[in-house]
């Protein structure tokens, strides 16, 4: 169990991480309208890099977690296997 929430807590702090890697990177590319402009399309494209992978290893955490507090059952039927 200590393992589990080590490994959850340190995929957090990495997903903290990319989002605020995201934040640095997409501080001038919008302007007041939430436009994109086109003069900055690399640092578009890191941006959205960035919030991707954040998404990624934040997805996986709650993923991880909702099934380890949810296990499956032994048989869906509720009838041994054995």
């Amino acid at each position: 169990m200590a393992g589990r929430v080590t490994l959850w807590v340190a995929l957090a702090a990495l997903a903290t991480f990319f989002f605020a890697m995201a934040s640095r990177a997409g501080r001038d590319v919008l302007d007041d309208q939430q436009i994109p402009r086109l003069d900055k399309a690399t640092e578009h494209f890191m941006c959205a890099l960035w919030v991707g992978l954040g998404t990624l290893v934040g997805g996986f955490v709650f993923f991880d977690v909702f099934l380890f507090f949810n296990p499956e059952p032994p048989s869906l039927n509720a009838v041994p296997t054995r």
